[in-house]
C-alpha cells in the first residue's frame, strides 16, 4: 500500500511542466519564484533491489517558503511575490494547506498540486482566500459632514467646525 504523502506524478520541475500552457503563461518573476519553490521539495532516496528507482516526494503537502526568503534570494518586492503566488493558485501549481498568521514563526504551508495539467487560458483553478477582518472596525468621521449622532451624545447631530477655509459671516464675491 502506498503512503498518503507519496504521489503518482513527481513534484519537481519536468519537461512536461516547462512545456505546459500554465507555465508558459506565468510572468518571468513567477517562473523564478516557482523554481525556488520547487527547490524546497524533498525527494525520497529509497531504492529497491528488484525495482527501478522512482523518486517520490516526501513533503508534498509541507512546502514552506516565506516572502522574506524569496526576497533575500531573488530580490523581488513583496507585491511581485504576492502576484506570483496568486498566479500559482490560479494556474493550479499550489494550494494552501495551513494559513500562516502574523506571529513570529507561524508560516504559511503550501502543497503541490497537479491542476496545471488541465489548465487552459482564462481558467482559474483556485484563488487566494482572503480572511475576513477580525475585531471591531472603527468608522472614521470626516469633518464637515452631518449625519447620525455619535453614541454618548445628547442626540444632537455634529456640526462642522471647519468651514473649508472660508471666513465666517462674510459673503465671498468674485
Amino acid at each position: 500500500m502506498r503512503k498518503l504523502d507519496s504521489q503518482k506524478f513527481p513534484g519537481y520541475l519536468t519537461y512536461q511542466v516547462f512545456m505546459s500552457d500554465a507555465f508558459r503563461d506565468l510572468k518571468p518573476a513567477a517562473r523564478d519564484i516557482l523554481t525556488q519553490l520547487y527547490f524546497e521539495v524533498k525527494m525520497s532516496s529509497r531504492k529497491s533491489r528488484t525495482k527501478k528507482y522512482t523518486p517520490m516526494v516526501t513533503n508534498r503537502h509541507d512546502i514552506k517558503l516565506t516572502y522574506k526568503e524569496v526576497k533575500a534570494r531573488l530580490g523581488y518586492s513583496e507585491k511581485t511575490i504576492w502576484e506570483s503566488f496568486k498566479q500559482f493558485f490560479e494556474h493550479g501549481f499550489l494550494k494552501v494547506i495551513k494559513h500562516g498568521g502574523g506571529s513570529k514563526g507561524d508560516v504559511q504551508v503550501y502543497g503541490i498540486t497537479e491542476g496545471w495539467r488541465c489548465w487552459e487560458k482564462g481558467d482559474v483553478i483556485r484563488t487566494i482566500q482572503k480572511k475576513g477582518k477580525i475585531g471591531r472596525q472603527q468608522q472614521t468621521k470626516i469633518s464637515g459632514t452631518v449625519g447620525k449622532p455619535l453614541r454618548g451624545t445628547t442626540g444632537k447631530p455634529l456640526t462642522p467646525n471647519n468651514t473649508g477655509g472660508l471666513p465666517q459671516g462674510k459673503a465671498v464675491t468674485v
